[in-house]
């Protein structure tokens, strides 16, 4: 289990990919061998879940995306509605207002504990 952010002052659909990308890239360095990425992006999610072909400025990073994916032994993608993603919410807002990037291994931090179990209410694993 881990839990990041990164400083930011806007947020773009493109950002949302170039995010997710960092993201694998970050997991796969640490040896993380199964990955579930959620994200309520539903057309980031659904191009990543079914290799969708497009002409806007986030295809690059979505085969970047799918190509690191297969370093896995198990990547998933899930959408996720905002209802159900309080803990990226919040830390998505300690985000924008903070200078530095930050990272929790094997804990996250103490504003997002008592989301973690209302997230875990709208995820159900296979």
């Amino acid at each position: 289990m881990g839990s990041s952010f990164q400083a930011q002052s806007s947020f773009s659909t493109v950002f949302m990919a170039e995010v997710l990308a960092a993201m694998l890239r970050f997991v796969l360095d640490l040896g993380f061998t199964r990955v579930i990425l959620e994200g309520n992006s539903r057309s980031i999610i659904q191009k990543l879940q079914y290799g969708e072909d497009d002409h806007l400025c986030v295809r690059s990073t979505i085969w970047d995306i799918i190509c690191l994916s297969k370093h896995f032994l198990d990547c998933r993608f899930s959408f996720t509605l905002r209802g159900g993603n309080r803990v990226a919410h919040t830390l998505a807002k300690l985000g924008l207002s903070s200078t530095e990037d930050c990272f929790w291994m094997e804990d996250v931090p103490r504003v997002t504990q008592s989301l973690v179990d209302i997230d875990r209410r709208f995820f159900k694993l296979p």
